[in-house]
């Protein structure tokens, strides 16, 4: 059973038009690291068989924690190929939905001094924000976008000729 079309007017601003909307690639996609928290996971739910003879709450929580980073690793991967984007005039917009049901629309604002990166592979990534984690003091930054699409070229030549102001 196929999904409605997304109406985003229903989040346009008066005057607001959308230049461009799409969907990252369907597919899981790891990000860096990610390798090894499942291979910690596959470690820990053999030691949780293992240990499950000797002693049932040991093996409890590691298996509760061999969930947690099969979780952190495909739960996400699976969650990020459910966004929808949008690219207005005015901003760029990122629907994401959330672990047990909903959607959340964040908006970027887009203008000429908004930094814009291009990764063109394929499936590419347009970035125009960045993001760290204001609990952790230092964090890196993480790039900001429209992850996995196929038309990344296209969307960023679209976001530098709003930056310059030619639509």
């Amino acid at each position: 059973m196929s999904r409605p079309a997304l109406d985003w007017h229903v989040h346009l601003n008066a005057g607001e038009d959308i230049l461009w909307q799409g969907r990252p690639v369907p597919g899981v996609s790891l990000r860096p690291g990610a390798w090894a928290r499942l291979g910690m996971a596959v470690f820990f739910l053999v030691n949780a068989q293992l240990w499950q003879a000797a002693n049932g709450m040991v093996a409890v929580a590691l298996g509760a924690g061999a969930l947690w980073l099969i979780w952190e690793t495909l739960g996400r991967a699976l969650m990020a190929a459910r966004r929808r984007y949008a690219l207005t005039n005015r901003r760029a917009l990122i629907l994401v939905p959330r672990a047990f049901g909903g959607q959340h629309l964040k908006s970027y604002p887009l203008g000429p001094e908004t930094v814009v990166t291009l990764d063109a592979r394929s499936p590419g990534h347009v970035s125009f924000s960045f993001e760290g984690d204001s609990l952790k003091p230092n964090t890196t930054l993480r790039a900001i976008g429209f992850d996995r699409i196929h038309d990344a070229r296209a969307v960023y030549d679209i976001i530098r000729n709003l930056q310059k102001g030619t639509p």
